[in-house]
């Protein structure tokens, strides 16, 4: 379990807002997976927020790029 103070969670969270909801939940347990075994400080917590969103948008776009197999970004012209 993590113990963060209110600057902390409140980081946390405001990056997560930055995430459509699908993502929050992977986002949450990848943000607590880097911050494992690490002294937890308002930096610490910040980076770990910032790794975590990247780390949950890179895999989502990986894995809507694999649905049409090109690998390439869907056009916004797209119907």
């Amino acid at each position: 379990m993590l113990a963060l103070t209110d600057t902390q969670l409140a980081d946390i969270m405001a990056v997560a807002r930055t995430l459509p909801r699908w993502q929050r939940d992977a986002f949450l347990q990848a943000a607590a997976d880097e911050l494992k075994a690490k002294e937890i400080g308002d930096g610490a917590v910040h980076l770990a927020a910032i790794r975590a969103a990247r780390k949950v948008e890179t895999a989502a776009w990986h894995s809507s790029s694999a649905i049409d197999g090109t690998g390439a970004m869907p056009s916004a012209t797209a119907k």
